[in-house]
C-alpha cells in the first residue's frame, strides 16, 4: 500500500479496494475461460467430424470457433471492469493531477492533423481517455488515437485489402498565448507520415538519424531547434520507446508520440492494491506528460522570439 498511498485523494484509494475484490473475480474467470476455450476444441472436433470428414479442415474450424467464443467472453468480462477503473480511479487520478478526463471524449481528426501530417481518405480514425488542462504553466490536451488505412497488398498476381496503422498513440497539443515566428515540423524517421515544408538539415548528427526536419523558414527552425532541445528531443524518443513527431504552427504544438498501443487500459492480471498496481502505472504515465509540458514551456521563448 506504500505507493497507493501518495494519491491525495483517499477515494482512490477507496474504490481501489472495492475494485480489486471483482479484479480477482474476473481473473479467475478468465483462467477458468482458458481451460473452457481449449477444451472446446475437443468437444466440437468429434461432431464436426460427422459432417466434414477431413480432420485438417475440421480442426481448423474448431479452434477458429474456440478462438471466437474466448475472445467475445474475454471483452464481455473486461470491457465493463475497464469502464468502471477509468470512471472511478482514472478519472480522480487525473483530478490529482489537476488534469479533466473525459473516457470516450477524443481529438477531431482536423484538430489532430492540422498540421496536415496525413491524408484524409483514412479507413479507421477512433481515440478515447482525453485529458486536459494546464500542466507546468501550459494549456495541454491528450488522448489516445488509432488512425489507419485500407491499403492493397500485392500476393500471386492477387491483390489482398490489408488495414495499415498510421499512427497508434498519444496525440498531445499544447497551447501558447503567442503566436510563432515561424512553422516547424520535425518527423520521426520511422513515422509514417510526411510533411508540406521545406527540408531543413541540422548540424546534429544524432539528431539527421532520428528526425527529418521541414520549415517554411529555415533560419528559424535552426533558432528553434537549439542544440539542447534538439538533445531533449532525442532523450525523449529514447525515454517513450517509439517514434516521436512535433509541429509547431501558429500558436499550438502538436507531439504525436506513435507507442503502437493503448496507454491507459487496466491490466487485469496486476492487483490494484501495490507497487505494480495499474493505478500506480497509470499516474506514472500522466507524469510523463508533465515532463514534456515542462520541456516544450523551457523552450517557449525561442518558439515565439523572432531572429
Amino acid at each position: 500500500m506504500e505507493k497507493i498511498l501518495k494519491f491525495k485523494n483517499e477515494e482512490i484509494i477507496q474504490n481501489l479496494e472495492i475494485l480489486e475484490t471483482k479484479r480477482a473475480k474476473i481473473a479467475k474467470n478468465l483462467r477458468i475461460l482458458k481451460v473452457a476455450s481449449f477444451a472446446l476444441i475437443f468437444v466440437l472436433l468429434p461432431v464436426l467430424l460427422r459432417f466434414v470428414p477431413d480432420l485438417l479442415i475440421s480442426s481448423i474450424i474448431c479452434v477458429f470457433a474456440s478462438l471466437m467464443f474466448f475472445s467475445i467472453s474475454h471483452a464481455r468480462l473486461i470491457t465493463p471492469f475497464n469502464a468502471r477503473f477509468k470512471d472511478e480511479i482514472l478519472s480522480l487520478i487525473a483530478k490529482d493531477e489537476n488534469l479533466s478526463y473525459e473516457r470516450k471524449r477524443f481529438f477531431e481528426f482536423a484538430e489532430f492533423n492540422a498540421p496536415g501530417f496525413y491524408e484524409s481518405d483514412f479507413s479507421v480514425y477512433r481515440g478515447d481517455d482525453f485529458f486536459a488542462g494546464e500542466i507546468e504553466g501550459v494549456r495541454a490536451q491528450f488522448c489516445d488515437i488509432y488512425l489507419a488505412k485500407q491499403t492493397q497488398t500485392h500476393t500471386n498476381q492477387k491483390q489482398t485489402p490489408k488495414l495499415t496503422t498510421l499512427f497508434y498513440g498519444i496525440t498531445l497539443i499544447a497551447e501558447f498565448n503567442q503566436n510563432f515566428a515561424s512553422t516547424l515540423h520535425v518527423i520521426d524517421t520511422n513515422a509514417r507520415t510526411n510533411s508540406h515544408l521545406k527540408r531543413v538539415s541540422m548540424d546534429n548528427a544524432e539528431f539527421e538519424q532520428y528526425f527529418r526536419t521541414y520549415s517554411n523558414d529555415p533560419i528559424s527552425a535552426h533558432y528553434i531547434l537549439t542544440p539542447k532541445f534538439m538533445e531533449q528531443l532525442i532523450a525523449l524518443r529514447d525515454y517513450f520507446k517509439a517514434p516521436l513527431s512535433l509541429a509547431c504552427e501558429g500558436g499550438k504544438i502538436w507531439l504525436y508520440i506513435a507507442l503502437g498501443k493503448n496507454s491507459f487500459e487496466p491490466n487485469i492480471s496486476y492487483p490494484l492494491l501495490g507497487e505494480n498496481s495499474p493505478a500506480v502505472t497509470l499516474k506514472k504515465e500522466l507524469e510523463k506528460f508533465k515532463i514534456l509540458a515542462k520541456i516544450l514551456k523551457n523552450n517557449q521563448k525561442a518558439f515565439v522570439e523572432k531572429i
